[in-house]
């Protein structure tokens, strides 16, 4: 019954996101429906991706693109607001465990964002000689308008302990504030 009852209930979301997705087009609002298309698209990658071990690197970063540009919508293009992302190396036939990555996206936007004041989050991930390296760095707010009661379920503390099981004596995870920022970095040994 938990089994149906957990097959039932995303399904249920995905049907409503859908009609949502059909009433914005039909009324010819293609801002609203390309949000839910992505919103559909971060749920479907959480729910039904995620149940592996590991998952291929390239679709984490594309899962992280996605949630940048739902976050993004809710940015007004006159807020003085930038999310960049660079991301080098041979990303190709890496695997990691999944959902790893987005814990010190979501901490930059929640503590990072201020739409009344210059905010910049940079994102870096890098993958070379067996190594991803992966550096998060967003200005530092006083009143901060970003993500508000995240419940994704995982803050960095929780990530440190997350690795220290997955990935025992495989990665180092630094934070600081560094030149009026919050830096992030992880380095993970990879196969």
């Amino acid at each position: 019954m938990s089994f149906l009852k957990a097959q039932i209930n995303p399904h249920f979301l995905f049907n409503v996101l859908n009609s949502f997705y059909a009433k914005a087009l039909k009324n010819d609002v293609p801002e609203l429906a390309d949000g839910i298309a992505k919103l559909a698209e971060l749920m479907r990658y959480m729910v039904y991706e995620t149940n592996e071990d590991k998952v291929a690197l390239e679709k984490e970063i594309h899962h992280l693109k996605k949630f940048i540009q739902v976050y993004q919508l809710r940015i007004s293009e006159d807020d003085d607001v930038f999310i960049n992302f660079a991301v080098k190396g041979a990303v190709d036939n890496v695997k990691i465990s999944p959902m790893l990555l987005i814990p010190f996206v979501e901490n930059a936007i929640k503590h990072g964002i201020d739409t009344k004041a210059k905010s910049v989050i940079n994102i870096s991930l890098e993958v070379a000689q067996n190594k991803l390296s992966y550096k998060v760095t967003n200005t530092m707010q006083q009143a901060v308008y970003g993500l508000k009661n995240s419940a994704s379920g995982f803050g960095l503390d929780n990530l440190k302990k997350r690795l220290s099981i997955l990935y025992p004596n495989a990665y180092t995870i630094e934070t600081k504030v560094e030149k009026g920022c919050f830096l992030s970095l992880l380095e993970l040994k990879i196969d």
